[in-house]
Order: C-alpha cells, then sequence, then structure tokens
C-alpha cells in the first residue's frame, strides 16, 4: 500500500507542486537512503520544499536531513551552509553533528 500512497501523492505534487503537505507526506514514505540519483534528486526536491515552510527546531531537523542528502549526493559545500543554520536554529545543536 505505501508504493500505492506513493504514487498518488506524486499525482497530486505534479498537479499542486508547491503543496508542504503533499511534500510532508511523500517523504514520510520514501526512503530515507535514495537507491539511485533519481531518488536522491526527487527526495532533495521535496526537502527544500518542506525545509522552506518550516521554522525553529523542525526547520533545524529538516535542515540537517538535506544536509546529509546533500554529502551523499557529494556537495559538502551546501551540507556545511544547511548544518550551519541548522545549528543556529537549534536548541541543542550537538545531535545535528
Amino acid at each position: 500500500r505505501g508504493d500505492e500512497a506513493l504514487e498518488a501523492l506524486r499525482t497530486l505534487h505534479a498537479q499542486s507542486p508547491d503543496d508542504v503537505w503533499v511534500a510532508s507526506a511523500m517523504l514520510s514514505l520514501l526512503r530515507e537512503a535514495p537507491s539511485d540519483s533519481r531518488e536522491a534528486e526527487e527526495r532533495l526536491a521535496l526537502l527544500t520544499l518542506v525545509t522552506e515552510g518550516t521554522q525553529g527546531a523542525q526547520r533545524a531537523s529538516r535542515l540537517a536531513e538535506r544536509a546529509e542528502l546533500y554529502l551523499q549526493l557529494g556537495n559538502p559545500e551546501l551540507a556545511r551552509r544547511d548544518f550551519a543554520e541548522a545549528a543556529t536554529l537549534s536548541a541543542t545543536p550537538a545531535p545535528l553533528w
């Protein structure tokens, strides 16, 4: 059922690409460790949309998640930028590293 739900959400996302709820729901169904570059790019786009729509500790968590993905994709500069911003937003930045 998870695959069916993910495909339905992909259809909704295509119709409403700025819908943060749809992007969040998709993220919850996608694997945390993408199996290929297409999955990684999809996850990155969704994380970017969701991150822009959050604040505070939730934003810090999403930034850290996106930074990890940037590292997996071989982009340490963008990862460092996201980790730095996440650290400024978090009351307890140590778990981010």
